[in-house]
């Protein structure tokens, strides 16, 4: 099965390669029609999208992956769409004496081939919002989403297969074999998004091929509270971030950082309040217990 899999990224990504050699730069109606169909993809399968995310997650807010993924898709898209003749348009550069009576130009060019891979944590934003960017630019592009969510990953095949031709977009779905096997091709950029140490594995398997990557790695967030600060008004926003999702964000607070004189040992009535008030936070078998349980542990007296 895993050959098959492997057979058909061969196929996908040689039949991108051969329509991106016969259409290298596409006008700007082109790639605005490619954008408007991602934009009618995201509109039309709402529902589908909010239950496979729910279903992968054994439990997940339809409110909250319209706001933190479907609305900063739609937008960035909706932004796109305004910008891009600008984007596009060729721009004179100084000449400097040497080599006058000659004329410079920055012409942005398309690349080719774009591959993604996109992390379990906002499934639908982080391989969406890439797509977006590619599109826009004139490449095609390979997604490989997360195995962690299949039921949205298979989803998204079948959107992409719906709404693309598979030599403008396609999606392949599979295990951590098939995203060894998929960073392995010859692309002409790669973005990956996920933990430090598979981008490590990333940046290995692209420079075999001297694949230009884009990793987005996860890192730690530190929470800094100033000495001018009003403590307790600042605990008790800060939560907020790492109780989103509950605690998925990268960008969650992992830690606190407080003046020596004002230590955490002795926490704040606002951070005692929120400890008390916040349930113990659900887990699924791929998610970690929540970062803010771990903030409100490190700071109990």
């Amino acid at each position: 099965m895993l050959q098959v899999r492997q057979d058909v990224l061969g196929e996908r990504f040689q039949l991108q390669r051969a329509a991106f050699e016969k259409q290298p730069f596409p006008d700007l109606s082109v790639r605005k029609d490619r954008l408007k169909r991602l934009l009618a993809l995201t509109e039309r399968h709402e529902a589908d999208i909010c239950a496979a995310i729910d279903a992968d997650f054994g439990g997940r807010s339809a409110h909250e992956t319209r706001l933190a993924e479907l609305f900063v898709v739609r937008a960035g898209i909706r932004h796109t769409l305004s910008h891009l003749s600008g984007w596009m348009r060729e721009r004179r550069i100084a000449t400097t004496l040497p080599f006058l009576p000659g004329r410079n130009r920055l012409l942005p060019q398309p690349l080719g081939v774009v591959g993604i891979v996109s992390p379990w944590n906002y499934p639908f934003q982080l391989a969406v919002a890439p797509v977006t960017a590619a599109l826009a630019a004139g490449n095609r592009v390979l997604v490989k989403p997360s195995e962690l969510t299949p039921a949205f990953s298979a989803l998204l095949a079948g959107l992409a297969s719906e709404h693309f031709s598979p030599d403008e977009l396609s999606v392949i779905t599979g295990d951590a074999e098939m995203g060894k096997a998929f960073v392995s091709m010859p692309f002409d950029h790669l973005l990956f998004t996920g933990s430090t140490a598979v981008g490590r594995q990333v940046a290995v398997a692209a420079a075999a091929n001297l694949t230009p990557v884009t990793l987005e790695l996860g890192g730690k967030s530190p929470a800094i509270f100033d000495p001018s600060c009003d403590l307790d008004a600042a605990t008790a926003a800060s939560p907020m971030a790492s109780c989103s999702m509950p605690g998925r964000p990268a960008s969650r607070r992992t830690i606190c950082w407080c003046p020596r004189d004002r230590p955490a040992r002795s926490p704040p009535s606002s951070l005692r309040r929120w400890r008390g008030s916040i349930p113990p936070c659900a887990t699924t078998p791929t998610t970690p217990p929540s970062s803010a349980t771990a903030i409100f542990n490190a700071c109990a007296p």
